[in-house]
């Protein structure tokens, strides 16, 4: 931009000091004799661009330099004498720039310089009627200048035009861009929290802890996998089978642990939609363990308990969501004793059972306490 305005500048001062020239040699008949004016006006662009054209036209440094052309502009048309024409043409050069560039603080300020320049170089006429209108010669020049002036001027605004409009088009394609990342970015994060969460993310933007006083509790043990696992491979296909499970029976996948994964269920129908998912992921992984190729392998079994949780973000910042309380630390006590004796199958908790309507598939354990730790189903292959 501040090439352009100096390339405009140059033009202008060219041509005023040309009109300068033409009008004292054919009006005044006196050629030199505003010597001064027509050097100051070969170097001052020039020496104006090397101190101040660092400066953006639109800071208050950057206006000295048009303040500087009101100046200039008016001795000129004092060395005019004031001629109508062409002092019209200087004259509505300079207002243009300084209304485009500063408004009104700057175009009343170049103005109080037009003036001061004109009475540097000539006087005031009287009257209206006694300001000339130029010989033919300074006419001419001034209908040059205003012409060639105002084509330079129309060019460097094409190309300014055409130069935001590539920047427009480029911050348009680049804002598109983010929006598009963004946007994956987004849905990213929420297919990595189960849907009820992910739901209230997206429409409030946050998750208060949801406290779930008989929450039906699920946790599936996949055994088998070397430790520490060389590939993770296995442990991706089983859960995402395991996941796609669950979603259809309405239950929710919290957290995973290596082999070990607790999902909560959200079905109306209750426990009986775990006890369902239960037995089709517990036959999956029968019918299909051990095929040749397979990367499931066996034991595998489900534990099923009801009890009070608290589902939420225990550290928000990393966006951890996971369950805690007396129902989760219930049901991994149960796990725990039951590791060595019910190692694949079904397993049941007594706070469980008791909500369950058909239970004829569930031998308690031990079978003849009054008290049963746990109940156990074991699940035939489909096969």
């Amino acid at each position: 931009m501040a090439g352009q305005v100096y390339l405009v500048r140059v033009v202008f001062s060219l041509m005023s000091v040309l009109l300068v020239a033409v009008n004292d040699a054919s009006c005044l008949q006196q050629a030199g004799a505003h010597g001064f004016l027509i050097l100051a006006g070969l170097l001052y662009p020039h020496l104006g661009h090397l101190f101040l054209g660092r400066f953006d036209a639109d800071l208050r440094h950057g206006h000295v330099l048009f303040l500087l052309d009101g100046f200039f502009t008016g001795a000129v048309i004092g060395a005019l004498e004031f001629a109508w024409l062409p002092s019209s043409v200087l004259f509505v050069i300079c207002l243009f720039n300084w209304m485009i560039v500063g408004g009104i603080p700057l175009t009343g300020s170049g103005l109080a310089l037009l003036v001061a320049g004109a009475l540097l170089t000539g006087s005031l006429p009287a009257t209206l009627a006694s300001i000339p209108s130029g010989c033919p010669a300074s006419l001419w020049s001034a209908a040059a200048l205003f012409a060639t002036y105002f084509l330079i001027v129309a060019q460097v605004i094409h190309r300014l035009i055409g130069t935001l409009q590539r920047q427009q088009t480029l911050l348009q394609a680049n804002s598109d861009a983010a929006d598009a990342a963004r946007s994956r970015a987004e849905q990213a994060l929420l297919s990595a929290f189960p849907r009820s969460v992910a739901r209230q993310l997206e429409t409030t933007g946050k998750h208060p802890p949801e406290r779930l006083p008989s929450a039906d509790l699920l946790l599936i043990e996949l055994d088998g996998f070397a430790s520490p696992p060389g590939d993770l491979g296995a442990l991706q296909q089983s859960w995402q089978e395991c996941d796609a499970i669950l979603t259809r029976h309405g239950i929710e996948l919290i957290k995973t642990c290596g082999g070990r994964a607790i999902a909560l269920g959200r079905d109306p129908s209750g426990l009986a939609a775990l006890v369902d998912a239960a037995q089709e992921i517990l036959s999956h992984f029968s019918d299909h363990g051990g095929q040749p190729g397979s990367e499931h392998v066996q034991p595998r079994r489900v534990l099923i308990h009801r009890g009070a949780v608290t589902l939420g973000l225990v550290q928000p910042e990393r966006l951890n969501l996971d369950l805690t309380g007396p129902g989760i630390e219930a049901l991994l006590a149960l796990a725990m004793q039951t590791k060595d004796l019910a190692p694949e199958g079904l397993i049941v908790s007594p706070a469980a059972l008791r909500h369950l309507r058909d239970t004829t598939d569930f031998q308690p354990f031990p079978a003849e306490a009054d008290t049963p730790l746990f109940h156990f189903a074991r699940i035939a292959s489909t096969r």
